[in-house]
């Protein structure tokens, strides 16, 4: 299950930075998202794709 909201990047999003936002914003500091968020979607992205081949090639194998 945890490589299926790794993989949809959609499920990732809502999951992770909602709460973020949420609790960003209630401060009222919106540059702080920027600088919070991005590094975070990086490495999801890097990692997002290292799963993304790994299930590719075990759908490939099934």
């Amino acid at each position: 299950m945890g490589s299926e909201t790794v993989s949809n990047g959609h499920i990732k999003e809502r999951v992770c930075p909602s709460p973020m936002y949420k609790n960003i914003t209630s401060y009222g500091l919106p540059s702080k998202t920027s600088v919070v968020v991005s590094p975070v979607s990086v490495q999801t992205n890097k990692m997002g794709k290292e799963k993304k081949n790994k299930l590719k090639r075990n759908v490939h194998l099934t």
